[in-house]
Order: structure tokens, then sequence, then C-alpha cells
């Protein structure tokens, strides 16, 4: 997947949310459709957000396991 480019807009709406996975400043959001989304935060702001087609394959780009699920 690719990220955004800066001053893009993307467009990502906030559903009921699944499962959240988080460590180091990245962030895994599983989405209601199946798809899921990572973000990297710094300092407070999200400084990059990629689409994936699934949880599984999010997780396995970030390297995040079931060891870093929130909550």
């Amino acid at each position: 997947m690719t990220p955004a480019r800066m001053g893009e807009f993307v467009d990502i709406t906030a559903t009921v949310p699944g499962r959240m996975y988080v460590h180091d400043g990245v962030v895994v959001a599983e989405e209601q459709d199946g798809k899921a989304s990572a973000f990297r935060v710094v300092h407070d702001h999200v400084t990059s957000v990629f689409r994936h087609p699934d949880l599984a394959s999010a997780l396995a780009a970030t390297e995040l396991t079931e060891k870093d699920l929130a909550g």
C-alpha cells in the first residue's frame, strides 16, 4: 500500500471500531468492512496512513502481533 502524500486528502470515515493494535508509534485499526488502516503517530500527530485489504496484511506490514492488542 502507498501512503498519502503530504497535504493530500485521505477519505477515511470513522465507523464502529474493531480491534486496535498499538506499539512504538504504530497503530493498526480494524475497520467494520474487514479492511484495516495503519497509522504512524509522532508527537501526537498522525504522520502517515496506510490502507490494507484486511487486518492480517496490516499486522504483517507493521510487524505488530496479538501482543500489541490494545484494551
